[in-house]
């Protein structure tokens, strides 16, 4: 069965999904920041997914290109041609257009980076909430790993649901017309470059059965942005399906825009279900099992966050030198060794980043570097531009 879903499908499995949950179930799982914010949740056309190329990170590709990535490696370079290529392909074929998804990619190989030198390259089974435009998912299996994701926007989901097909065909599983058991979502993960696909309201009930066990879990700049329910809901069964991993770990870039929880509640919830903070800083916060860790003594939350060590703003987590005196001594080694392994890694990169911008524009041409959204802010005046 073709995992491509159609605009008319996927509303109507939600409406009959909606019938049937309950009430506090469809109010958590509802995309509370983009509503309040007014963006765009839902497509009606085929043409309008042409939004989600490359979405969500505006004005943001000069910070990743040049502070987070400092340019790419062999590999990552090889990546990246790849991936602007089949953007470029896809989104010509769908809406006429070569785009090539400049930010919102360089994005995802940071974070895909990062994950790398935290796990040292072993090859995992990731869980990520959120994909936005679902670059990651393609980054993370051409590199071997496995994939499964969720999301609560009709409209993301779509398309994450398109790149994917459009991308890694054969490697596909979309589960949203009907659901698959744990032991058949087992041997999905533990299959090599699989990208498994969940709509939200068969993630919402996952918790009623024994859940499959992954080795990593990211959710990038929308953890302080979801339902408080949701949040705590996401946190709890991470917390269940990393428990048989050896690596155990919440990798994360940006905590998101504190509209719908708080900070501090974000980091309560991966406490109260057994995770500590062991690392964080612009590129990456890291949570680890707190059984896993030595001494069984930690910081409390409450002290961690209420520290001069870290400061909270721009719907992110910044840490400054202080940072180890808030993170548990066994978190203090992680942190040390994290940033030894980034500077190493650094020694690797070959591909400036004037390279990158050239071989972007020479494929989609210079007038795409900045989206229409970043037009319209700039001629705005907004703060991020």
């Amino acid at each position: 069965m073709s995992s491509f879903l159609s605009i008319e499908e996927y509303n109507t499995l939600e409406l009959d999904a909606i019938r049937c949950l309950p009430n506090l179930v469809n109010a958590a799982f509802a995309p509370l920041t983009f509503a309040r914010a007014n963006f765009p949740l839902r497509a009606r056309f085929e043409d309008e997914f042409v939004k989600y190329v490359d979405a969500m990170q505006e004005q943001r590709a000069p910070l990743y290109l040049s502070e987070f990535l400092g340019g790419m490696t062999h590999d990552e370079f090889c990546t990246f041609r790849l991936l602007v290529e089949q953007i470029a392909e896809f989104s010509q074929k769908n809406f006429n257009r070569r785009l090539g998804g400049w930010s919102s990619l360089l994005q995802c190989l940071s974070i895909a980076r990062q994950i790398k030198l935290v796990t040292d390259e072993k090859r995992l089974r990731v869980l990520e909430l959120g994909p936005g435009c679902g670059y990651l998912a393609l980054i993370l299996a051409y590199a071997g790993h496995s994939h499964f994701s969720t999301d609560v926007t009709q409209g993301f989901y779509l398309y994450q649901n398109r790149i994917l097909n459009f991308s890694v065909p054969d490697k596909v599983v979309e589960t949203a017309r009907s659901s698959l058991s744990t032991a058949a979502l087992q041997r999905l993960l533990d299959t090599p470059e699989m990208c498994i696909h969940m709509p939200w309201w068969q993630f919402a009930e996952m918790y009623k059965a024994e859940v499959p066990q992954f080795d990593l879990v990211t959710c990038n700049h929308m953890l302080a942005e979801m339902h408080p329910d949701s949040l705590s809901y996401s946190v709890k069964l991470a917390s269940m399906m990393l428990k048989s991993s050896s690596i155990g770990l919440v990798v994360f870039e940006g905590w998101g825009w504190n509209i719908s929880s708080s900070y501090r509640f974000v980091v309560e919830q991966f406490y109260k279900h057994n995770f500590v903070i062991v690392h964080s800083d612009r590129l990456v916060t890291v949570f680890a099992q707190r059984d896993r860790c030595q001494p069984k003594e930690f910081q409390k939350p409450e002290a961690m966050i209420s520290g001069t060590g870290i400061s909270w703003g721009n719907g992110m987590v910044y840490s400054n030198e202080t940072i180890n005196e808030f993170i548990p001594q066994e978190g203090a080694a992680a942190t040390g060794s994290i940033l030894k392994k980034r500077e190493s890694f650094r020694r690797n990169i070959t591909v400036p980043p004037q390279e990158v911008v050239s071989f972007y524009e020479s494929k989609i041409g210079a007038d795409q570097i900045f989206t229409e959204n970043e037009i319209f802010w700039r001629f705005v005046g907004h703060p991020l531009q």
